[in-house]
């Protein structure tokens, strides 16, 4: 009788064994399976985001882009529609960028551009935005600029900022920029309008002898 219990309790403890073991394979498996969903999860927010980041960002500068900076003019233009408050968008083009490049070629070009990008941003309030469109050109938001003389204010800090001597590759190298302003709504109420007046009145500030700033109609 005893063996008979021993029998009976080795073959309990068998099925028990045999339904447990399956059991705590598939906990093992299911917890596998949720750890991997996460990471492919994880990994596919980190990729949008690279992309997001891509598609608007600056590779060079981490700037915004051209793409973001129309989104974000295009935001300015419609809240002055909406309040009535004057938008300022400044047009810089540097003065002397292409001698760089030539004479130190491009990777000290790029190191330059990267500390232009850097003073800009800290000539500028938060709520003001700083762009690169491409090549040496760059471009400043002021969403709320109240009276054009403050976009002036602005774009003269801009020019001393930007003139003052960068240190690059063991030299001591200068350069300047022209910049043209263009104020929403006088000199245009939409997007294009802005750019294209703002860009003209860069141009006027290069027949003016560079390093200099010129508004929208000015002579």
């Amino acid at each position: 009788a005893r063996a008979q219990r021993e029998v009976y309790l080795w073959r309990a403890i068998l099925a028990s064994v045999a339904i447990l073991v399956p059991l705590v394979l598939l906990g093992i498996l299911a917890t596998q399976l949720q750890r991997a969903r996460a990471r492919m999860l994880e990994e596919r927010i980190a990729h949008s985001r690279r992309m997001e980041q891509l598609a608007f960002n600056d590779t060079l500068t981490g700037l915004p882009n051209r793409t973001a900076f129309g989104h974000l003019l295009s935001q300015a233009v419609q809240q002055s529609r909406r309040y009535g408050n004057r938008v300022a968008l400044l047009f810089l083009d540097l003065d002397g960028f292409k001698q760089v490049n030539d004479t130190y070629g491009h990777d000290v070009g790029d190191d330059l551009l990267r500390q232009v990008a850097d003073r800009l941003w800290d000539c500028l309030r938060g709520s003001d935005v700083v762009a690169r469109l491409g090549g040496d050109e760059m471009v400043a938001l002021l969403p709320s600029v109240g009276e054009p003389a403050r976009a002036a204010a602005v774009a003269e800090k801009l020019l001393a900022a930007i003139a003052a001597p960068y240190a690059l590759a063991g030299r001591e190298v200068r350069i300047s920029a022209s910049v043209g302003i263009a104020v929403c709504p006088e000199d245009g109420s939409d997007e294009q309008t802005l750019m294209k007046h703002a860009d003209h009145a860069m141009y006027n500030a290069k027949e003016a002898g560079k390093n200099t700033f010129r508004f929208f109609g000015d002579g």
